[in-house]
């Protein structure tokens, strides 16, 4: 589970025990002030989800291993999937991290680096 100002994103992990890249299920919002959900997207499907962060309206998800690895953008109101990055890295167990600073995000997932630079209002 993630805070990102006021809400509160949650995706599902495989149980203990489990191959990592079996988790399922969806990316949720939660409001943290009434914690009432906010919106559902569709199951994810195979593969470990993190939430790496919520800037410029979007809600960065990177999903490791499983059927469809990558970089995935959801619009943090209502959360439909508005951008996606596919990625086949070599390892598939890498996982995905980000850091923030200003203007940026900077993402990786094993050999791979991404800066997603926010647009000029």
């Amino acid at each position: 589970m993630d805070p990102f100002g006021t809400t509160l994103f949650t995706t599902v992990s495989p149980p203990a025990g489990t191959d990592f890249t079996a988790g399922r299920g969806p990316l949720t919002a939660y409001s943290l002030r009434s914690g009432h959900r906010l919106w559902r997207t569709a199951d994810l499907g195979k593969g470990l989800s993190l939430v790496l962060g919520a800037r410029a309206g979007l809600v960065l998800l990177g999903i490791t291993g499983g059927s469809h690895p990558g970089l995935y953008g959801y619009a943090l109101s209502g959360g439909k999937r508005v951008w996606s990055l596919p990625y086949e890295g070599d390892t598939p167990s890498v996982l995905w991290t980000a850091a923030s600073s200003g203007n940026r995000t900077w993402v990786s997932s094993g050999t791979a680096l991404l800066c997603l630079k926010q647009a000029d209002p």
